[in-house]
């Protein structure tokens, strides 16, 4: 649930974000009734394609059966971490200029389609923020059944309300905390997600892979990737309760196999550096 509702919250206010710049760089046009019209189908557009991506990633993933599912389903959770990882790192690089870059872009399609160019503008937008939603969401619904699957439904929509009201305060209190500090923080909590999605992945994976190596003349040492390195159940379990939260956003796991001891501290330093770069003063 807290992961569906983190990643909807957080992509819902960048959508709207977007959204809100075309709508007021349209007010300073002329015919701007007109363009609006366009602004909302292009919208709505957007929506429609990340609605039939959701269908075709749901038929992907029925067609696929047995083993060939289960990779289907780690692929999709891998390469929901990666997107949030350029997702993070492309709003570090590209957020401070986002609102003349959109801005400019409005005024091109404007003078070389006019509504139109508005139209494809906003459903190009709208699409790109709701695939990442339905990649996102796939990786986390790949892995729920029953009452776990709803209540990530209602993650979702808790998520969009909350998108909602966040962007309504950021756009009438801005002086109180500004864009630029929702982005970090929401940046911070989208890289814990994004450690936790490959994690998930790695942990349905290792099941996978320990069968195919059970099967082969595989050597001893593959295997002590997917050995438990530590049990700290005693202290705090990932089964239940506040551990069952933290292991839902960070990744945590009381008996961690070898490689996700790996893989996921270095996807963090990897996402640390990059960030430092990106922000370094230009000489």
């Amino acid at each position: 649930m807290w992961q569906a509702l983190f990643i909807v919250w957080r992509e819902s206010v960048e959508a709207l974000l977007v959204i809100g710049i075309l709508y007021a760089w349209i007010n300073q046009q002329t015919n701007a009734n007109q363009t609006k019209k366009m602004l909302w189908l292009g919208t709505f557009i957007g929506v429609l394609f990340a609605c039939a991506l959701a269908v075709g990633f749901t038929l992907a993933g029925e067609w696929f059966s047995g083993a060939g599912g289960d990779w289907f389903q780690v692929g999709m959770m891998i390469v929901a971490s990666f997107l949030i990882f350029q997702m993070v790192v492309w709003m570090q690089k590209n957020g401070r200029g986002m609102k003349k870059t959109l801005e400019k872009e409005a005024n091109e399609s404007f003078a070389k389609r006019g509504g139109i160019g508005i139209l494809l503008l906003a459903a190009l937008a709208v699409a790109r923020e709701g695939s990442e939603i339905v990649i996102f969401l796939y990786g986390s619904f790949s892995t729920t059944y029953g009452s776990a699957f709803w209540l990530l439904v209602l993650g979702s929509v808790i998520g969009f309300v909350l998108g909602y009201i966040t962007f309504m305060l950021l756009q009438l209190s801005s002086h109180i905390i500004s864009w630029r500090v929702f982005f970090n923080i929401s940046s911070i909590i989208l890289l814990l997600l994004g450690g936790a999605l490959l994690m998930s992945g790695l942990d349905k994976a290792s099941g996978l892979i320990t069968e195919m190596l059970s099967n082969t003349d595989a050597p001893e040492w593959l295997y002590s990737f997917f050995d438990p390195v530590w049990d700290t159940s005693k202290f705090l379990s990932d089964k239940s309760g506040f551990g069952s939260f933290i292991a839902s956003i960070t990744g945590y796991r009381a008996e961690p196999m070898l490689l996700g001891v790996i893989l996921v501290p270095l996807y963090w330093v990897v996402a640390i550096v990059w960030i430092q770069l990106i922000n370094r003063p230009k000489s």
